[in-house]
C-alpha cells in the first residue's frame, strides 16, 4: 500500500517508515545519518489516484507498535 518506502531502524527498538516516495536515495544496509536525503515525495502505491498529492505517509514505532509521529516533530 506504501509504494515506494524506506524503513529506518534506530537505537533503542525505534523504526521509521516513510512511504509513498516517487524516488529512494539509500540502499538496503546503508547507514544514514540526520538530515541526509533519502528520498523524495511522491504518489505511489495505494496513493497513485488522480484526486491525491504526493505527499510523505509517515510511521513511527517502537518494538512493533504504532506511535503518534507529531509526539517527535519539533
Amino acid at each position: 500500500g506504501m509504494g515506494n518506502y524506506v524503513e529506518l531502524i534506530h537505537r533503542g527498538g525505534y523504526v521509521t517508515i516513510y512511504g509513498h516516495l516517487s524516488k529512494i536515495d539509500v540502499r538496503e544496509n546503508q547507514s544514514v545519518h540526520q538530515g541526509q536525503k533519502i528520498g523524495e515525495v511522491g504518489k505511489t502505491g495505494n496513493a497513485n489516484y488522480r484526486g491525491i498529492i504526493p505527499h510523505l505517509h509517515l510511521e513511527v514505532r517502537h518494538s512493533g507498535a504504532a506511535l503518534d509521529p507529531m509526539q517527535f516533530l519539533e
